[in-house]
């Protein structure tokens, strides 16, 4: 091979690895470009579920204050009923079903806001509240009931902000679950009687375990007493 021939093969490896040079840089350049455009894309949808999620706890929130200052009024009327002269009490009771009327419109308003389940528990609210307004006799040991299913309601509007299913996370006194044809048939009276009577089972169970508790204390309080009388007799002697 002459030198000429040389030169010739030498200049063309050079330019070959040139181009060669000039398509990696290329290919990394696209590489790096397609990776920060990923990158960017993902922190963009990272801000975007970020900011859905806190839109959607922020609309949760406001919507459970309006759900419960509207209870809190609901219960406050349930209270006059049960202590007030009958004709103040009926007055009561037709603010009560205005309120009712209101807090139903909210439920409606933000069910999409929740999770499965809600709806069916504020549901069972309404219709413990509906047959109150509709004339249910409210005495203390009811008025105290109504208090048990208030702690329901709150349990739930307090889970329910942050959870997306209730599921078995309420522990506190649960209302019956019927069915929207179940009232329909039955109405509001008898499931209000129902969620009573159970109310009423469930703090009878509870009794006898107090009652066992109080006996232990004092047969325990007995036993003292006797024993602080012997060491003073003994002392005597």
């Amino acid at each position: 091979m002459t030198l000429q021939e040389e030169k010739e093969k030498a200049q063309f490896e050079h330019t070959l690895e040139l181009k060669r040079i000039l398509i990696e840089k290329v290919l990394l350049g696209v590489l790096i470009g397609i990776a920060v455009l990923g990158a960017n894309f993902l922190l963009e949808r990272f801000k975007s579920d970020l900011s859905r999620e806190r839109f959607l706890l922020e609309s949760r929130m406001a919507a459970i204050q309006a759900l419960r200052d509207s209870y809190g009024s609901l219960h406050n009327h349930v209270l006059h009923i049960a202590q007030d002269e009958p004709k103040e009490a009926e007055k009561r009771r037709a603010a009560h079903k205005a309120e009712l009327e209101k807090f139903v419109m909210l439920v409606n308003r933000s069910s999409l806001l929740f999770p499965p389940g809600f709806n069916d528990a504020m549901a069972q609210q309404v219709w413990i509240h509906a047959a109150i307004s509709k004339g249910a006799a409210m005495n203390v040991e009811r008025w105290q009931f109504l208090a048990e299913v208030s702690n329901c309601f709150e349990e739930i509007t307090r889970l329910v902000v942050t959870e997306e299913a209730l599921g078995t996370r309420l522990t506190g006194f649960q209302l019956e679950m019927w069915s929207a044809e179940e009232i329909d048939t039955k109405g509001s009276g008898a499931y209000f009687d129902a969620n009573y009577e159970k109310w009423q089972k469930s703090r009878k169970a509870q009794r006898p375990e107090v009652r066992s508790f109080s006996l232990i204390s004092l047969a325990a309080v007995l036993l003292g007493l006797f024993a602080l009388s012997l060491a003073v007799l003994v002392d005597r002697k």
